[in-house]
């Protein structure tokens, strides 16, 4: 069995593998004649110049094939997302961070007013501050929604089921079930 092949168009020796030659059932050794190189060539030269006959039978397969196209394009970022994010790491962090930053600080404002604070204590770091569901099942209803709740509360226009609070404050009411701050407002007005 022949260990190398000649490419039928460059004409050069190449070892007869799946590295140098594309596959063919049709063809001695299961590998086409011509070598990658060539064969891509040879289809970037008929793709340009059948450009918009290629382009009309991709619309064609997507609109017959919608999940498989789905399917395809999310396989493709994930394969390409990493070197994606490598390549401008820089970039993604700079532009991402500072949308989510206003994104944030608008639905922190249009919650608790400007500046935006801790609606129990008065907090105003706003690294320090957190949405809250006034009536509890905050992970019920971020998994329900599937996205992030600064972009739910923007798209539904504030809806009144949402609150400002700092971490401290909000934890104390997850373990406690109420606020320091409120006990010690509830205390104030026992003794008055």
């Amino acid at each position: 069995m022949a260990t190398e092949r000649t490419c039928n168009v460059c004409q050069r020796s190449l070892p007869l593998t799946h590295e140098f030659f594309y596959h063919n059932r049709s063809r001695p050794g299961g590998l086409s004649y011509s070598c990658r190189e060539c064969q891509r060539k040879r289809n970037r030269a008929w793709n340009a110049k059948n450009k918009g006959r290629c382009r009309a039978s991709a619309h064609e397969r997507a609109a017959r094939y919608p999940e498989r196209r789905k399917k395809l394009a999310q396989v493709r970022w994930k394969q390409k997302r990493g070197q994606l994010l490598r390549d401008h790491a820089e970039w993604y962090a700079r532009h991402g961070r500072s949308q989510r930053q206003q994104k944030r600080l608008r639905v922190l404002t249009a919650y608790s007013g400007d500046p935006a604070h801790c609606v129990c204590c008065g907090e105003t770091e706003v690294a320090f501050l957190a949405l809250d569901h006034i009536n509890g099942g905050g992970h019920k209803h971020r998994k329900e929604i599937g996205r992030s709740i600064y972009d739910w509360a923007i798209d539904n226009d504030f809806p009144p089921v949402l609150r400002v609070l700092c971490h401290n404050c909000n934890m104390a009411r997850a373990y406690y079930g109420s606020c320091p701050h409120e006990k010690a407002q509830w205390d104030k007005k026992q003794l008055a």
